[in-house]
């Protein structure tokens, strides 16, 4: 087979979560700084104000986002950071003490703007230029306290987010993977047909899928127990899952029903890859007193089918090697 194209990202990069709280944090913000813009205007700090001004600008922007479901990694990386960064640097370094409190509350924003890595990095860099403008501008014994205060609502910030991400990450798997195979479950499945199905009418790279379902498994449960059969289950999974690359997805459909996406593969290349499967499911030894056979159905995408049509013409094929005595492929 050809070489796959770059797998679809499933992870959490830019968590769900970002659009909400970045829309929250631009709100929060917005409303803090209207007065604070105002005041400088009239208090002819002109420059003050305008950095104020541009900070309830890109935030502006973030809300707009937000409003329609939208987040925007450029925007929040390249604008809403650097420009509320050197909005509050330039606002300690000139007002002193009085300037000194938003640091603090930037290192916390950033936790709400952007992906933990980012977040991680401007966090450390804030912090590397707020301590030394801390002693620069403040009394000595008013810099220490800001510098330790600021250090731990860092570590604090970084703390709580490294586990919202850990459990948003496990959640968010355990709601598109299957518990006992580790495969994907019937939640992605439909998602990652129409993704395919797009790539192709896009690019003209073929997609296959193949059914696959594990012969005379309801036998194996009822007369070895269900802890055999999940046995089975899991040695064909694994199986499978060594078989595929990392471009194609694996999906748990069924009690022993299963679906490989194949991207970037025709179904000649299908039909032969389901047949070295077959043989090796075969020859492994799953159960000590009986074999273990699998049928498999192989269909290319094709311009006029839908997922649905495809899944049913793969579907038809998979009956037609179970119809025909099982253990065989149908392509």
């Amino acid at each position: 087979m050809d070489k796959p194209p770059t797998p679809v990202n499933t992870g959490a990069d830019s968590p769900d979560f970002l659009v909400k709280t970045s829309l929250g944090c631009s709100l929060v913000v917005l409303l803090i700084l209207i007065p604070f813009t105002i005041n400088n205007f009239i208090q002819d700090r002109f420059v003050m104000g305008l950095v104020t001004s541009s900070v309830a600008v890109v935030a502006l922007m973030n809300i707009w986002n937000g409003l329609h479901g939208r987040y925007s990694l450029w925007v929040n990386t390249y604008l809403v950071t650097p420009t509320a960064t050197f909005a509050i640097i330039y606002a300690m370094i000139n007002l002193a003490g009085p300037g000194s409190y938003w640091p603090i509350l930037l290192a916390l924003a950033f936790y709400f703007v952007l992906p933990e890595r980012r977040a991680w990095f401007f966090n450390v860099l804030t912090v590397l230029v707020s301590i030394p403008a801390a002693w620069y501008v403040l009394e000595q014994e008013i810099a220490v306290r800001f510098s330790a205060v600021l250090l731990g609502v860092s570590l604090f910030a970084f703390i709580s987010m490294r586990e919202i991400n850990l459990l948003h990450t496990q959640l968010k798997e355990q709601a598109v993977k299957d518990k006992l195979t580790g495969l994907f479950n019937r939640n992605l499945q439909e998602s990652s047909l129409q993704q395919a199905i797009s790539q192709n009418r896009r690019s003209g790279l073929p997609a296959t899928i193949v059914a696959l379902d594990i012969d005379q498994f309801k036998a194996i449960n009822d007369s070895l127990g269900h802890p055999m059969g999940d046995h089975v289950l899991k040695g064909v999974s694994d199986l499978l899952q060594k078989r595929i690359r990392g471009s194609d997805m694996a999906f748990r459909v069924g009690g022993e029903e299963f679906i490989v996406l194949l991207h970037n593969t025709n179904e000649d290349q299908g039909a032969t890859f389901a047949e070295e499967l077959r043989q090796e499911v075969e020859k492994e030894k799953l159960l000590p007193d009986r074999q273990v056979t699998v049928s498999m159905g192989v269909t290319s995408y094709k311009d006029d089918m839908d997922s649905s049509s495809w899944l049913k013409t793969c579907d038809e094929k998979l009956y037609q090697a179970k119809k025909s005595g099982r253990n065989k492929v149908v392509a």
